[in-house]
């Protein structure tokens, strides 16, 4: 999150979530020592910590930059923010649906299915919205629920401190589709009762039943604009 703040002066609001409290201690100082940074560079700077945000319960630390150079070389006078949370990103669904993110980067591997809650979280991104993840999420995605990503720039690799050669890890991305994410319900068996002349009850198998449920999403229906709209990412 320092990176991104830092590095992408365009960016006026970058949001960190760390669910351990270890790493959100380090976290924590490296951001105070950030802060620090900026002031002794002479950047208007503010820091304040453990803030009441509405739809975040746990620890935070918020720290306010006066916006990047303009074309004079002087600040812009806007505020960009980063905020860094100890908390689950699975609880903070609300909080990040008002955020209106458009990028998303999910340095964190899952070790089965992908929480429910993280699920619901890029559910609700909106159409458009930018994905890197550390692994192929949709190998994680929950097989009852329709897996709204479009994968693009794929085979980029990049190289890293656990693997530098051959091409460096590989990282995924992705674009929000349109459409919700749609709950699949599970293929089941029916039958159908079927009389003869006499009327006498004949109970017969029929084969199978299966259908979706739209779960909510941004439920665009111009859905055939997402073929188009990939050129512009590739």
């Amino acid at each position: 999150a320092i990176q991104c703040f830092d590095q992408f002066k365009h960016l006026k609001r970058v949001i960190g979530v760390e669910i351990s409290r270890d790493r959100f201690g380090i976290c924590d100082t490296a951001i105070e020592l950030y802060a620090k940074r900026c002031i002794e560079e002479g950047h208007s700077t503010i820091t304040q910590k453990n803030v009441s945000m509405e739809g975040a319960s746990g620890t935070n630390r918020i720290v306010r930059r006066l916006g990047a150079p303009g074309s004079n070389g002087k600040p812009r006078i806007i505020w960009r923010t980063l905020e860094i949370y100890q908390d689950d990103v699975g609880v903070m669904k609300n909080f990040l649906d008002d955020a209106d993110v458009d990028i998303v980067v999910m340095d964190v591997a899952f070790s089965s299915t992908m929480p429910l809650g993280v699920v619901e979280v890029l559910c609700n991104l909106k159409r458009g919205a930018r994905v890197l993840t550390y692994e192929n999420i949709k190998l994680r995605w929950p097989s009852d629920r329709s897996f709204p990503f479009r994968e693009f720039n794929r085979g980029d690799g990049y190289s890293t401190s656990w693997k530098n050669e051959d091409g460096g890890h590989e990282f995924y991305m992705w674009r929000r589709k349109a459409g919700g994410c749609k709950r699949k319900r599970k293929r089941t068996k029916h039958a159908e009762e079927v009389t003869n002349e006499e009327g006498n009850a004949q109970s017969t198998a029929v084969g199978d039943s299966d259908c979706d449920v739209d779960d909510g999403g941004s439920g665009n229906p111009e859905q055939n604009k997402d073929e188009e709209e990939d050129k512009d990412y590739e």
